[in-house]
């Protein structure tokens, strides 16, 4: 590579020197300008902010007033505040002494109401009591009037043949023969309800409850809640076409289950000879050397019990029947469950009473009875 001469470098360096000259030059130049211009500036500043001594001595007080002026008004806003306060204050009293008194006049005005609506009723039920008599009185002239008519004709009709008695065979018991099963119905209503229908509710209550006794929280103090197994029971109906069943209470915990046969259930006295019926079916389907009939009986359905007595008869099946009592209704424990605190524990005497002396037991009656 070849060597640069001396002179070269020299001549570099020297346009270098002459740049850095040129552009100190041009700084100088440009900051004596500056200075130039900032004098100009902070002179004109000066002469356009000249303070008159007057107008600042006005200023000046007026600056004095002001402040006055606004610790007078801290001073009348606190009083302000304070007489408010107190103003509310007896506003809130007059307030409440008059909420007093608008409740007692309304007190006053309900109290008058009530006196009035008594007034009122005392006067509807003499207005009504008076319709009423009239009513009754109606009633009587007209009772008096057909009874005379039915009086006359009374006198005019002839006298009736009097009708044959019906036959009604009295219960007389005697053991049914060995072997057989009851096969039951009941009377009620004067219609007949196969018992086996009561029997299969039986079942699903059964069920029912031994469910809800799985859900149900048991306390070991206060056991079962009689009300809410009850509530929880009979929230669906437990019903077939020919009857109906509802539990209660019993006072010693184990509840009850009544049945009540429908209206529209069971057979009529004009059903009992119609082929086809259920009735029928279930004579037709009984064995008579195994089975016997066993009616349950109210007292306003011996018409049905005495068509069914000779149906079956005519079958040469075997017939026993229990009269019931007026108002009489079906019923049933509830198996599996009971409800209420359970029983105390019998405490063992320490000395067991002297047993009685035995008596002869009266003779067994015999449990399955036909007529």
């Amino acid at each position: 590579m070849r060597r640069k001469n001396g002179n070269e470098d020299e001549g570099a360096m020297d346009s270098l020197l002459d740049t850095m000259t040129n552009v100190v030059g041009i700084l100088v130049i440009v900051l004596v300008v500056t200075q130039l211009g900032v004098g100009d500036a902070v002179s004109r500043i000066t002469e356009s902010i000249k303070v008159d001594p007057e107008e600042f001595e006005a200023k000046k007080n007026k600056l004095v007033v002001l402040k006055q002026t606004k610790v007078n008004l801290k001073l009348e806003v606190a009083q302000l505040k304070k007489d408010v306060n107190q103003d509310e204050a007896e506003v809130s009293l007059e307030l409440e002494q008059l909420k007093k008194k608008h409740s007692q006049e309304l007190l006053d005005l309900a109290n008058l109401k009530k006196q009035n609506l008594s007034i009122k009723t005392v006067i509807e039920q003499a207005e009504s009591e008076k319709e009423k008599r009239k009513e009754i009185e109606a009633k009587i002239k007209d009772s008096l009037a057909e009874a005379a008519s039915l009086k006359a004709k009374l006198d005019q009709t002839p006298e009736r043949e009097v009708m044959p008695g019906r036959e009604m065979r009295l219960p007389d018991p005697r053991p049914a023969p060995p072997g057989l099963i009851p096969f039951r119905f009941i009377c009620y209503n004067n219609r007949i309800y196969p018992f086996n229908d009561f029997s299969a509710l039986q079942k699903i209550a059964d069920e029912r409850a031994k469910g809800l006794k799985g859900r149900l929280r048991f306390d070991p103090v206060k056991g079962i809640d009689p009300d809410r197994f009850i509530k929880d029971f009979s929230r669906s109906p437990i019903r077939n076409k020919n009857v109906e069943l509802a539990v209660t209470k019993h006072p010693d915990g184990r509840p009850r289950i009544s049945f009540t046969p429908l209206e529209r259930g069971g057979a009529a006295v004009r059903d009992i000879d119609r082929k086809g019926t259920r009735f029928n079916k279930d004579l037709a389907a009984l064995d008579s050397s195994r089975y016997y009939l066993e009616f349950w009986v109210c007292g306003d359905s011996y018409d049905v019990y005495m068509s069914a007595r000779a149906k079956a008869e005519a079958l040469n099946l075997a017939v026993g029947w229990l009269p019931q009592p007026a108002g009489w209704k079906y019923t049933s424990v509830l198996q599996g469950i009971r409800l209420g605190p359970p029983p105390k524990p019998a405490v063992a005497s320490k000395k067991p009473p002297a047993a009685p002396p035995a008596k002869p037991s009266p003779p067994k009656k015999p449990a399955n009875v036909i007529d």
